[in-house]
């Protein structure tokens, strides 16, 4: 039986580091024409942990969240909104400045993920939404 190394390249990791702004689709079609013994989830494992030097501030996801939040604030590319909670909800919410810029009359209907099924977090997310894109 033969055996074949299928451990991702020193080269091919150099090509994805220095392309970490890049869709990692892009990225997996560049790495596979020089590597085709490679695969596309190959290439998106190794993005999502290099990528993590951009956006991981803490194991603690809240907290990297707020942290990466604050120094976005910082540079004037977000507002950071103060909600009023109950007792037993964590909630953090943000616009993005230059998205809420370009749609700016436009919205119609925005979807909302949550962790939970909370009508108060819809609600919440809902009326932060009217009030940010108004």
């Amino acid at each position: 039986m033969q055996y074949y190394d299928v451990s991702l390249p020193e080269e091919a990791k150099a090509i994805i580091r220095e392309s970490l702004w890049v869709v990692p689709r892009d990225i997996a079609a560049k790495v596979r024409g020089q590597y085709p013994n490679v695969s596309a989830q190959q290439v998106y494992r190794a993005w999502a942990e290099f990528s993590q030097i951009l956006w991981r501030r803490s194991d603690n996801q809240l907290e990297s969240a707020k942290t990466l939040l604050t120094e976005m604030d910082l540079q004037q590319e977000v507002d950071i909104f103060e909600v009023g909670l109950v007792d037993g909800v964590t909630a953090l919410a943000w616009g993005l400045k230059k998205v809420a810029h370009r749609l700016k009359g436009q919205i119609v209907e925005v979807a909302i993920d949550a962790t939970c099924e909370s009508l108060f977090i819809y609600l919440l997310c809902n009326l932060l939404i009217r009030l940010y894109f108004r």
